[in-house]
């Protein structure tokens, strides 16, 4: 699996949604300021294939937010901005949907297989500048959204790093408490992160975190 830099969030396509619970939190700080969780949701596949054309046996793609009920805000938001005719629409939408300051946490596994529980399981982190992910590793995005996009970011002329600081995992481990396939996943993660942006501090150590997740499902998500 080549590394990619996920959306902020997977939330331009048309999606149906399933309200996701369960429990998730972090402690730690990068860039000297504190890591905030407080839901999120997981997905699976089965099998992936990844950009280079090798075949992985599964995935999964954990997704965590700072603020409550992250499916339904992600629903509420994909309402909107598929109804919006331009690029003020879409930032309108945004506004109207998240908070000006927020986290958000990726964690990109890839399993040996998802359609037996991973309860039990440990996978190791890649370091930041791999460009692979294999069957038994992860890496995750940790990304601080610091003030709402401007309307030349919906009109793509403006990059992420200008409304939010970008961090990569750098190595580490990842535990997996709990699984009941296509339901629910628990499990914990600790590493170490470098800064991702396009100035003086790219892949400077920015700390360390960790991150406890139990969620659920959410259906019909695509990245």
């Amino acid at each position: 699996m080549r590394r990619y830099l996920a959306p902020l969030l997977p939330l331009l396509l048309a999606t149906t949604l399933l309200l996701a619970s369960g429990c998730v939190s972090a402690s730690g700080s990068l860039g000297d300021v504190q890591v905030t969780v407080k839901s999120g949701y997981f997905t699976e596949s089965d099998p992936y294939a990844s950009y280079d054309g090798e075949e992985y046996d599964g995935s999964f793609n954990v997704s965590l937010a700072s603020f409550n009920n992250f499916c339904g805000v992600q629903a509420g938001y994909s309402d909107a901005s598929n109804m919006a005719e331009d690029a003020g629409d879409a930032q309108d939408a945004w506004e109207m949907n998240f908070p000006e300051d927020f986290w958000v946490v990726y964690i990109h596994v890839i399993a040996e297989d998802t359609n037996i529980s991973q309860r039990g399981a440990s996978f190791d982190g890649v370091d930041w500048d791999d460009d692979e992910v294999r069957d038994g590793e992860f890496w995750a995005e940790l990304i601080h959204v610091t003030e709402y996009p401007d309307k030349d970011f919906f009109e793509g002329m403006a990059f992420l790093d200008e409304f939010a600081d970008i961090f990569w995992s750098d190595g580490g481990s990842l535990q997996i408490n709990g699984h009941t396939v296509d339901r629910s996943l628990a499990g914990k993660l600790t590493a170490d992160a470098v800064w991702i942006d396009e100035d003086e501090d790219f892949g400077d150590d920015a700390g360390t975190v960790t991150v406890n997740f139990d969620v659920d499902t959410c259906v019909d998500i695509y990245y």
